[in-house]
């Protein structure tokens, strides 16, 4: 039996936690196990980690009590310098890196200065294991494209409302990447070309209170609302009363939301943003995209589809669904990624390049984990008093901690 074991675990709910549920739910194997850990205790709204990470040592002992295991550290990159050392000792652990965005700062970088102790890498997007090519390009054989799978949901009849129409955005709140402020802008296009709309915004995120204060002060809140995060599973059934989903995102990995949305036959309403799944769309057939930053654009496509007939906004409904169940059923997806996880034992191990050196280092702390059990023990008893979200917040604005 092989471990396959993944950190999770936020407090926002993102498409890699949703990703690794997902997984976890539907692979059905007798050769390997799907194991989370994590520092958060719970991933994805209502899933409870299987071992909760206080230290790096305790993460040390755990993974040697898994091995044989290959590990995906997901966006935790310092477990990539732990699983290094573990295995510079002989231990029977293999790492696999996902790309999950197109970003420099938050995965090219990283994952190029951790390289030598990944076996295979993953991209699910084209269009990021392109641009990991450009930063390991003698690593082009092990950079894999593999999109996210989901759950593609039984077809069902389902009604448009379209007056009004009902819009929702799910996923994290934040500017840097989902661009979340931009559907304030696309609102008020909305507003003042007379739409009959409404637009709920769920999730949660470091800008969510800028953002209500943003629709408050632009006179939107009785058709605009932010709505708190809902645990994946909810969130599933809820957006079955929309019409629509849209997003503004300035960059992607795939935009895991928006295919969940698809397979639920809302239609699809979102940017081109780099790397998503918007490479999937046909405009008009199967939902719609505009350029990154174009409200304009994205208000006008949001008004046709609400005076469009009941019977053309189920085409464009039943083709998003169709488009989700042919590139990302998880039924498909599983068995391809246990593949990629069999070639990663199969390779030989990696030299570690960097010495002594576990983590790559970022701003003064590269990881609120301490390493040695007794500060862990410390730092979790802290953590019942402050919200580590609170300090990890402050942290990030400080610059101490990327």
């Amino acid at each position: 039996m092989i471990n396959i074991v993944f950190w999770a675990g936020n407090r926002t709910i993102g498409g890699v936690d949703t990703w690794v549920a997902n997984l976890k739910k539907n692979v059905k194997s007798e050769k390997c196990r799907i194991v989370t850990m994590g520092d958060f205790g719970t991933f994805a709204g209502d899933q409870k980690v299987d071992i909760n990470i206080y230290s790096w040592k305790q993460a040390e002992d755990m993974l040697l009590k898994l091995s044989p295991a290959v590990v995906v550290p997901n966006w935790k990159f310092p477990l990539f310098g732990v699983c290094a050392r573990l295995m510079e000792k002989g231990a029977a652990l293999r790492t696999l890196g996902m790309c999950h965005s197109d970003s420099e700062s938050e995965y090219y970088q990283p994952l190029s200065w951790y390289e030598s102790a990944i076996s295979k890498f993953i991209a699910p997007g084209p269009l990021c294991r392109e641009e990991l090519i450009k930063y390991l390009p003698y690593r082009k054989d092990d950079i894999i494209y593999l999109p996210y799978g989901i759950d593609i949901p039984r077809a069902n009849d389902k009604r448009y409302t379209l007056d009004p129409l009902k819009i929702v955005y799910f996923g994290r709140l934040r500017q840097e990447q989902k661009r979340v402020f931009d559907l304030v802008s696309l609102s008020k296009i909305l507003t003042d070309s007379n739409v009959n709309y409404v637009l709920d915004i769920i999730g949660s995120g470091f800008d969510s209170a800028v953002l209500e204060k943003m629709i408050s002060g632009a006179g939107l809140s009785g058709r605009v609302k932010v709505l708190p995060q809902l645990p994946h599973s909810q969130v599933l059934k809820k957006i079955n009363d929309y019409d629509v989903f849209v997003q503004a995102s300035g960059y992607e990995g795939l935009g895991l939301s928006m295919v969940e949305a698809m397979a639920a036959k809302l239609i699809p309403v979102v940017t081109k943003a780099s790397g998503g799944a918007w490479t999937v769309i046909k405009d008009g057939n199967n939902g719609f995209c505009v350029e990154v930053g174009d409200m304009e654009r994205m208000a006008l496509a949001l008004k046709n589809i609400s005076r469009m007939k009941q019977e053309e906004a189920s085409l464009i409904g039943e083709g998003a669904r169709m488009t989700a169940r042919e590139f990302f059923d998880i039924n498909i997806i599983w068995p391809q990624f246990l593949d990629i996880a069999g070639l990663c034992l199969e390779g030989t191990k990696r030299k570690w390049a960097h010495g002594n050196v576990l983590f790559e280092k970022k701003g003064l702390f590269p990881s609120y984990l301490p390493f040695s059990r007794f500060w862990g023990m410390i730092f979790m008893l802290v953590f019942k008093l402050i919200p580590r979200d609170s300090i990890r917040s402050l942290l990030y604005k400080t610059g101490l901690m990327k």
